[in-house]
């Protein structure tokens, strides 16, 4: 496996083994923190709405991690239902093929991975042949606001910001618990962000559980695995036309039957 990944490197001129040891570093990241977030897109109040998904938030002492879903596994399953070809196979013998050779949460999900103190982020990228993880970077400039309000008992702090695509970003974060972190690619605040609000896309994010002793891990240490790429390179994987990204991907599927 390690000889492996060493290859990988030499052969694309991949990210170094530093950034690669931050990720496997992680599997022993013993998780401190676990929260909980709802996702409502076309949100006008907590009442209306157009679509709720969820988000998970592990947090150890070096970075945290986000699982994003964009459905549920039973939603996407039953998507595999209706298209499956009566002819040629029943829905629930599609379902039970796929199971089989598939994790259908890892399917459904976005992950991430976000440093604390760092401008560096990593998203997991899901190729037929394996998982990269993708290298960018991502800084916010808050301006704190002296309104205050309470979320799930923790006293909150108004902060704004102006996203990477030029939208005003409305959060609230809480020095009562001293992780400079939050939901999706959220940080650089002296606390945990517990919501955000944008008014252009209408989207919420909101804590709703938050827990330092009943944490799922196995949510996703199995899915820590992977060579870290940069973004450029993801791109060269994703196109997949070059000589070096198809040697890559071919080395990329050998390791993922290996294991």
């Amino acid at each position: 496996m390690k000889l492996t990944i060493l290859f990988f490197f030499i052969l694309m001129g991949f990210q170094s083994t530093q950034a690669q040891k931050k990720v496997d570093e992680l599997m022993n990241d013993s998780t401190k923190l676990f929260v909980d977030f709802i996702d409502l897109n076309g949100y006008i109040n907590d009442s209306i709405f157009t679509k709720s998904r969820f988000q998970k938030v592990f947090f150890g002492k070096k970075a945290a991690i986000y699982i994003y879903q964009t459905r549920t596994p039973e939603e996407f399953l039953n998507e595999l239902r209706e298209k499956a070809d009566p002819r040629f196979i029943t829905p629930e013998e599609e379902v039970r093929t796929f199971k089989e050779r598939h994790d259908v949460e890892k399917v459904v999900s976005l992950v991430w991975i976000r440093y604390y103190g760092a401008p560096d982020y990593l998203e997991m990228r899901k190729y037929n042949e394996g998982d990269v993880w993708s290298s960018d970077t991502l800084v916010y400039k808050w301006t704190s606001v002296d309104e205050f309000k309470t979320i799930l008992g923790y006293k909150c702090q108004k902060a704004t910001a102006i996203n990477k695509r030029g939208e005003d970003i409305t959060v609230w974060f809480t020095e009562e618990i001293p992780v400079s972190s939050g939901p999706s690619y959220l940080t650089s605040l002296p606390g945990l962000i517990l919501e955000y609000y944008n008014p252009t896309s209408k989207r919420l994010m909101r804590a709703t559980y938050i827990t330092s002793t009943k944490i799922p891990n196995q949510f996703f240490r199995k899915w820590l695995k992977g060579p870290v790429v940069t973004k450029a390179e993801d791109w060269e994987l994703y196109n997949g036309e070059s000589e070096k990204a198809k040697q890559f991907l071919k080395m990329l599927k050998g390791n993922k039957d290996s294991n």
